[in-house]
């Protein structure tokens, strides 16, 4: 992401204090921090001004009653498949961006704010001990009480996971499943379960005529929606209320229950659920004057605290705990979250410079909303109605309901994703991965992520992305693609040598690289346009919509690995993994390419041949290979066990010239390790398509005149 370079470092610091560590605020959090850092906040990419100007330090400490953030929107399918489960729960622990030292983590839950001296009080999971946390600015996104199976029951990882397990080998093994209440959850329930268990009969009960009857939206949507489940082989009974549910004894010791409904009708079945639970709002921990009579917390269109309050400008609410008209979702939570962090900041400036803050207020929501129901989708806004289909449900949620469609945070501002024929379901897909694995806020899009928001405004013209890694840019092509904009390049790679660990970051980070198309080596890097932005003519070379220019083939791979989501494991999660892996980054390029170049130069005519020369490098080779066997030992990777890095990559692209050319047949008899490393480097996904095919030489060339 860009950044200010800069920006002048503010003497003041702040602490904030997040409760809740789910979509509104894990958005708050992040975005606030990147414009402490003088970073553009990782959803603004239709900003079109300059990154913050000052840097301010602040702390940020987030409690939650959980160890991890749990993708809510999964949850019908996260209880029923274990696969899902596994991927729709990370602890906090695990998210890069909070390793930082600015980031304190509390797994607790918040009894009591004092709004006036600025102090919450905490109970500590682990300890049971009570923690007085005092703050500048608070943010609650504590979001609402939702019982089970709505919400799963453990609070940590590994409990949440057994939990799942014994949810689906009940619902697997039942005799018949019935759920009872035709929301939103109940339905996608329904809808999810008949899908992954296809012989069970599943049976949806609602007591209203229509189905997501309490929801402001059209006949025709919950007709589609009835029509969708009845296809997928779901019985749905509506105008029924359950009035009795009795337990039966059955063979086999297998617990059975009775459901009597209001019209006297009796069913059997192995397994109930409920879908029907009232939502609470999780703010008994505040004044009983800052909320409405249903509890939730009444804000202004600022989201701070409305009412007499001191500090109520401190103190802000987002997520479904605000007070806030329109259908309670996370992408409405996470857009929120990301106001709140933009007045937070304005409001800290302020503070230091003196001048009036900016704040940004927010418009009520309209009545959108996307539904996964098994192998279809259906969505509603007011622009383009009704929608329905298989692709639809590619495009909004992938295969991981949404849980990583994009390897990006907001690639839509909100203001473009209003004037998108799907802009309720974009926000619901497009605001996740980053704020789970990017610890560098960047939100490049791949193809896919294009494809994919093509299919979903029946787009005819392509965006043309023709960058490594653009940061802002790919954003603003999408942000143009979502208004139906023309074709547009938005940023150029010019490469033609040493460009393997670039391609390989940019296909691990899942970004897309495209190499300049009519690039000519002497020509095209001696124009004025190139030597204005590039004066040594060097290749390669990069350029981003932003401005960004970047030389020497390592600065431009950093640039990507630390441009997605995998840049932890690209380049390091710790201070220890991080120098390892540029230890052998140097490594590469003084121990390796070196003596390969100056032995491949004669080979592809560039230099005149030198025995010296030859002699010499043969010998540096031999020795850098040995250093490598050795250390491979017992190893499969050179910076970790589990995943390669750019240790592993930039290694590799320096041996590419090298097996081609010198390294033949009875040189890599001696050194098996390290060949045995190459070959399993190189079928990596990502890996494979940046180096393609090996290419080893048998014998190699020897000198004649």
């Amino acid at each position: 992401m860009p950044s200010n370079d800069g920006v002048l470092a503010v003497a003041r610091s702040f602490r904030v204090l997040v409760i809740g560590g789910s979509y509104g605020g894990l958005s708050a959090a992040l975005n606030l921090w990147d414009l402490s850092r003088g970073r553009l906040p990782r959803f603004n990419y239709a900003y079109d001004g300059p990154p913050p100007a000052h840097r301010i330090p602040i702390q940020t400490t987030i409690v939650d009653e959980r160890d991890g953030y749990y993708h809510l929107i999964g949850s019908p399918k996260s209880l029923a498949c274990e696969k899902l489960a596994a991927e729709s729960w990370t602890r906090f622990q695990d998210i890069p961006a909070l390793k930082s030292p600015n980031f304190k983590i509390i797994q607790g839950s918040v009894s009591k704010v004092d709004c006036t001296t600025k102090v919450a009080h905490i109970t500590d999971t682990a300890t049971k001990s009570t923690i007085t946390e005092p703050y500048d600015y608070l943010i609650v996104a504590s979001g609402l009480r939702r019982a089970y199976p709505t919400v799963p029951k453990s609070l940590r990882r590994d409990e949440f996971l057994e939990e799942a397990r014994k949810h689906t080998d009940s619902v697997r093994n039942a005799q018949g499943v019935v759920i009872v209440g035709g929301g939103a959850v109940g339905v996608e329930m329904a809808a999810e379960l008949k899908m992954l268990e296809p012989q069970q009969k599943v049976t949806l009960i609602h007591s209203r005529d229509r189905l997501l009857s309490s929801e402001p939206l059209p006949d025709d949507f919950a007709e589609q929606v009835y029509s969708i489940l009845q296809e997928g082989g779901v019985e749905v009974i509506l105008g029924q209320r359950v009035v009795d549910t009795v337990a039966i004894d059955a063979e086999a010791d297998q617990r059975m229950w009775r459901l009597t409904l209001g019209n006297g009708r009796q069913i059997t079945t192995g397994h109930v659920l409920s879908a029907i639970s009232r939502c609470i709002p999780t703010s008994t921990y505040l004044p009983q004057h800052l909320l409405d009579e249903a509890g939730y917390v009444k804000v202004n269109s600022s989201l701070q605290f409305s009412g007499n309050l001191p500090h109520a400008e401190h103190h802000y609410a987002v997520g479904d705990l605000a007070a806030w008209p329109g259908i309670k979702r996370c992408g409405g939570a996470m857009h929120m979250g990301h106001y709140a962090a933009l007045n937070i900041h304005q409001q800290m400036l302020a503070e230091c410079s003196g001048e009036k803050p900016n704040l940004k207020t927010l418009n009520a929501f309209p009545a959108v909303i996307g539904l996964a129901l098994g192998t279809k989708a259906v969505s509603y806004t007011p622009d383009e109605g009704t929608r329905h289909g298989e692709e639809l449900l590619t495009a909004l949620f992938g295969d991981d309901m949404a849980n990583s469609t994009l390897h990006a945070v907001g690639n839509v501002s909100t203001k473009a994703i209003n004037r998108a024929r799907l802009k309720a379901s974009a926000h619901e897909t497009h605001y996740i991965e980053v704020v789970i694995h990017d610890d560098m806020s960047t939100g490049a899009v791949s193809r896919r992520a294009i494809a994919r928001f093509q299919a979903t405004l029946d787009a005819e013209a392509l965006v043309t992305v023709l960058a490594f890694s653009a940061a802002a840019s790919p954003q603003h092509a999408l942000s143009k693609l979502a208004s139906r904009a023309q074709p547009e390049a938005i940023a150029t790679c010019i490469d033609i040598a040493y460009a393997g660990p670039a391609q390989a970051a940019a296909n691990i980070n899942g970004l897309e690289v495209a190499i300049f198309p009519d690039f000519a080596m002497g020509k095209t890097n001696k124009t004025d346009d190139f030597l204005s932005k590039f004066p040594l003519g060097k290749v390669p070379a990069f350029e981003a919509a932003d401005g960004t220019t970047l030389f020497e083939s390592d600065a431009i791979a950093q640039y990507i690995a630390e441009s997605g989501p995998a840049s932890a494991q690209l380049l390091g999660a710790t201070p220890a993994q991080r120098a390892t892996i540029r230890q052998w980054i140097c490594f590469a390029q003084g121990e390796i390419l070196d003596p390969v170049t100056h032995l491949a130069l004669w080979r592809l005519k560039i230099r005149p041949y030198d025995e010296a020369t030859e002699t010499n490098n043969l010998q540096r080779l031999e020795r850098s290979l040995g250093c490598l066997e050795t250390h491979l030992k017992g190893r499969t990777w050179f910076a970790s066990e589990e995943k390669v890095s750019m240790a592993d990559i930039t290694l590799a692209s320096a041996l590419v010239w090298g097996f081609s050319m010198a390294i033949d047949a009875e040189m890599r008899e001696k050194f098996p390790l390290t060949v045995a490393w190459y070959e399993r480097l190189i079928q990596v996904d990502g890996v494979k398509q940046a180096f393609g095919e090996k290419n080893f030489v048998e014998k190699r060339q020897p000198y004649s005149v």
